[in-house]
């Protein structure tokens, strides 16, 4: 099954949510998803990084994103009910699961990204694919 991005990015946009989205949530949403889940931050915020995620012992067990409210989770590691309130969720088979999809313009104005690499496809892509995309 294919997860469709385009509406849930076009929805925070719209919504106002990446406006009122800051640094400041993403780093206290990041305490309280390790006190919640264990692991450790790794996110380079003075580099700029767009993601900021939460280490398991052997794979991410979540991404956050930096520019709004979007919650990426590794449904592998991560039990269905961690639902943190206030977050666009999306729950993935694992990171490396070619499972999303979403229109490219939408992606391309949602991120700021000029352009994607040419192995990029829009129509399939994994969250690992879309990671180092948007990463910086």
């Amino acid at each position: 099954m294919m997860i469709d991005l385009t509406q849930a990015l076009t929805d925070l946009v719209l919504s106002g949510a990446v406006e009122s989205w800051s640094e400041a949530q993403v780093a206290d949403r990041l305490t309280d998803f390790t006190a919640a889940l264990g692991g450790q931050i790794d996110w380079d915020d003075a580099a700029g990084e767009k993601w900021a995620q939460i280490e398991g012992h052997d794979a991410p067990l979540v991404y956050l994103s930096v520019h709004a409210p979007l919650l990426v989770l590794n449904e592998e590691l991560v039990s269905d009910s961690f639902s943190p309130e206030g977050l666009t969720i999306v729950r993935v088979p694992s990171m490396h699961a070619s499972v999303l999809t979403c229109d490219r313009e939408v992606l391309r104005q949602f991120f700021g990204v000029e352009d994607f690499t040419s192995e990029f496809d829009d129509s399939r892509f994994s969250f690992s694919d879309l990671y180092y995309q948007t990463v910086t």
